[in-house]
């Protein structure tokens, strides 16, 4: 059985732009840097992050930057359905591909050390 699709629906880019930003951000970008890896213009791409009316990416440019940002769209595509991994996992675990062992066991550590915190947070509430 297919599904129909309603004829008002209409995809809202705001979540995007916004998930755009914060991996931005958390990257140390400016809007200008990343405009320049996106090969468009700093104007453009400042609009597609705000999410502003009639500025929306083409399918290629979204495809360039949910993989230069490691974004996963299908929770903008599919919002009722839990994501398997999200964004922010998926930056982190990009950023871990690029790392020695030296640096993964130090971050393995830095890991163990929050989870132990939120235990004992947890035993003092």
């Amino acid at each position: 059985m297919k599904k129909k699709i309603e004829k008002t629906a209409k995809f809202d880019y705001r979540p995007l732009g916004k998930a755009m930003r914060d991996a931005r951000t958390s990257l140390g970008w400016t809007q200008e840097e990343t405009a320049e890896k996106l090969h468009i213009q700093p104007n453009y791409y400042q609009r597609i992050e705000a999410g502003t009316e009639n500025h929306h990416p083409s399918l290629d440019l979204l495809y360039k930057a949910a993989r230069l940002f490691g974004i996963s769209i299908d929770q903008y595509f599919f919002p009722e359905q839990k994501p398997v991994t999200s964004s922010s996992r998926r930056r982190l675990e990009t950023l871990l591909d690029e790392m020695d062992e030296y640096e993964l066991v130090y971050m393995e550590s830095n890991a163990r050390a929050l989870l132990h915190l939120r235990e004992e947070r947890k035993k003092g509430d």
